[in-house]
């Protein structure tokens, strides 16, 4: 399926010529808006922040991701609840960040910068301040070793 973007005249004719091709067929079809996923700027600068207060605690990313930044901080965008037919009871089920809009991640952002200040006195810097991803990023990269590995915490 082909995207249009609805802002330059060629796309809006083709959609159109296309849209008029599927009315004219019998196969059911579906029209869906395409929804921005989050940036790769915000993917870089919350993987960055997750590692400086898994640093600053002491605890593996993956555990300040998951327990932190999607379970406390951002329930409502993160967390689901669906029925498992093979236990035949409701689980809970962690989205995955990378189906988040721009505005999910936005929030999900905010929110866990003001947390880690509010619950343990650590300030990153926010969204605004993208120029000390890369200084950001480097403190990650240099304790790696203790932030990635097979134990949870």
């Amino acid at each position: 399926m082909a995207i249009y973007d609805p802002t330059n005249p060629l796309h809006v004719e083709q959609a159109r010529r296309y849209l008029e091709r599927l009315l004219q067929g019998d196969e059911p079809f579906e029209i869906k808006r395409e929804e921005k996923k989050r940036t790769s700027l915000q993917n870089r600068f919350i993987h960055a922040a997750i590692g400086l207060l898994a640093i600053h605690l002491g605890l593996k990313l993956d555990y300040v991701k998951d327990e932190y930044f999607k379970k406390e901080c951002n329930p409502d965008i993160f967390v689901r609840r669906q029925y498992d037919p093979n236990v035949k009871r409701e689980v809970e089920v962690v989205r995955s960040s990378a189906s988040l809009t721009v505005d999910e991640m936005s929030t999900a952002i905010d929110r866990f910068l003001r947390w880690c200040v509010q619950e343990f006195d650590f300030y990153i810097p926010d969204g605004d301040e993208y120029r000390f991803l890369k200084q950001m990023e480097v403190e990650v990269a240099r304790h790696k070793q203790w932030l990635y590995g097979k134990e949870s915490r």
